[in-house]
């Protein structure tokens, strides 16, 4: 599926924007979610999640790094912009 999709983007996603959001679970272990958004050639608007993982920390810097090596995995740019919902 993930090598599917970088195609995809490849071909249809020109500009992205991304949200990030974190939260901590009841067990106390915390997660990062990555969400891109872009239009495609067609003009339809698609949301895809790039990346759910358990993270150490919410901290800024936390979330810079893994913003940063989901980028570099999948190859994304231009980012337009980025929206962190709590931090």
């Amino acid at each position: 599926m993930k090598e599917k999709l970088k195609f995809f983007l490849s071909k249809h996603c020109q500009r992205v924007c991304l949200a990030i959001d974190a939260w901590t679970s009841p067990q106390n272990a915390s997660y990062m979610c990555l969400t891109a958004h872009f239009i495609d050639k067609n003009y339809k608007l698609h949301e895809k999640n790039l990346y759910f993982c358990h993270v150490r920390s919410h901290t800024g810097e936390a979330m810079a790094k893994f913003v940063e090596s989901c980028l570099n995995e999948w190859g994304l740019s231009p980012v337009v912009s980025l929206t962190v919902a709590n931090a």
